[in-house]
């Protein structure tokens, strides 16, 4: 048989210009943020251009043509306003499916930073063959989230303190009651027995080093201040009358002995 015969130019021109259309629509319908205001509005608009974009391709692309109406079935059942990634990788399913080129559709997926091999272009896939078969799932407006919701960060969990044991609680109140007794030296030998007799001579006859450092520190004392105890004191046991004349305070001998010291002039 003779070969089946191979399309006109100009109409392998027109399916690439109509594939540029589509693409065209599909590209600009990606820079619509619904969740902004008003964004809802010109999604609508921008997918009404995309349909009669798709609808305008020939028969010779009807294949394509059925696929991106099955794409577009799908984002309209699992589109919410409020969330992007609801609706965004049907339509890089269409891009890819109106043959356009590997930079291209790169450029379309790193525009909604995703990558060409992202899980949710699968799952936009899977979505619209469940829509054409009739079988997809009902999504609850109030909950509806990306085809594949972003995982949130796990709070980190709290320390938790363990509980020692009653054995080790016991040890460690054992240790420390062993660290802080206090050591009993034995007592001297009684004051009676030779021993004792031996040892308090010993004591008596030589001073504790503390005190011989402690005299050793301090200034010689003066004769008026080594005098003004014994004053005082004498003072102090002397009659009223000896108190109101100091001279009645010095007795008789004192007196003798200072005038013997010091012989008169005359």
């Amino acid at each position: 048989p003779p070969p089946p015969p191979t399309p006109h130019a100009a109409w392998r021109l027109a399916q690439a210009m109509a594939c540029d259309n589509c693409r065209g629509a599909a590209r600009e319908l990606l820079k619509v943020l619904t969740n902004a205001t008003g964004g809802t509005e010109v999604f609508r608009k921008g997918r009404d251009e995309l349909q009669q974009a798709v609808d305008q391709l020939p028969d010779e692309l009807s294949t394509e043509r059925d696929h991106v109406r099955r794409l577009m079935g799908a984002m309209d059942h699992r589109f919410v306003s409020k969330t992007i990634g609801s609706w965004r990788p049907f339509v890089l399913c269409m891009i890819r499916t109106l043959h356009a080129q590997q930079g291209e559709f790169a450029k379309a997926c790193k525009s909604v930073r995703l990558t060409p091999n992202a899980e949710e272009l699968r799952i936009a896939e899977e979505e619209a063959r469940l829509w054409a078969e009739g079988r997809q799932q009902p999504v609850k407006k109030a909950k509806a989230l990306a085809l594949v919701p972003k995982a949130l960060p796990k709070a980190p969990k709290r320390a938790v303190k363990e509980e020692p044991d009653s054995s080790q609680c016991s040890q460690a109140s054992a240790s420390e009651s062993a660290s802080k007794r206090v050591k009993v030296e034995p007592c001297s030998p009684a004051a009676g027995s030779p021993a004792g007799e031996s040892v308090g001579s010993e004591a008596a006859s030589q001073p504790p080093a503390r005190e011989a450092a402690e005299a050793a520190r301090q200034p010689p004392a003066s004769e008026a201040s080594i005098e003004a105890p014994v004053q005082s004191a004498q003072r102090a046991t002397a009659s009223p009358e000896a108190r109101r004349s100091p001279t009645a305070a010095m007795s008789q001998a004192s007196i003798k002995n200072f005038f013997a010291a010091k012989p008169s002039p005359l």
